[in-house]
Formats: structure tokens, C-alpha cells, sequence
């Protein structure tokens, strides 16, 4: 069975996306690439992702393929309040 690594990071900007795919680039400048879609990964939003580094890219520097990944929010007042700000709807 592969190892499966673990990257944390606050996604800056999505600069790709097509049906489930998406590569997004955090705040670390770490672009990571998997199945999700805009509605999954919001910008500023920290998340834990779990997959495996690539190569290093001479054009787009470091990335790293998940799998799979869960949001990671402080547990504190200000946490949930950032939290919840991104998810509602107007």
C-alpha cells in the first residue's frame, strides 16, 4: 500500500476546473490537483489534503495529487465565525 502524505494550506486562487477536477494553488504556492469542484474548495478556506507530492514542475513549480481532503478551521469563536461566513449564502 502507498503512503499517503498530507498537505495543509489556504487555497489563494483556483486556476483550473473542468467537471471534477480542479487545480488550485495555495497559500505555501503549492498547487494541488484532484477531484473537487468550486463549490468544494473556496478561496481563503485552509484545507488538509491527503494524496502525494509530484515532481516538481519547471513551469509550475511544486504540486501535490489528492485524494481526498476535509476543511480545517480553527475550533475558536473566530474560526467558526470565518467558517460560517464563507458557507452561508447572502
Amino acid at each position: 500500500m502507498a503512503r499517503e502524505y498530507e498537505m495543509l494550506g489556504t487555497v489563494e486562487r483556483i486556476v483550473f476546473q473542468k467537471d471534477n477536477f480542479i487545480i488550485a494553488v495555495l497559500d505555501n504556492k503549492i498547487s494541488v490537483k484532484g477531484n473537487a469542484t468550486r463549490k468544494e474548495l473556496k478561496t481563503t478556506l485552509t484545507y488538509r489534503f491527503f494524496g502525494k507530492p509530484l515532481p516538481t514542475h519547471d513551469e509550475y513549480g511544486e504540486q501535490f495529487a489528492f485524494s481526498s481532503f476535509s476543511i480545517h478551521q480553527k475550533h475558536d469563536r473566530d474560526g467558526i465565525v470565518a467558517y460560517l461566513s464563507k458557507e452561508a449564502d447572502g
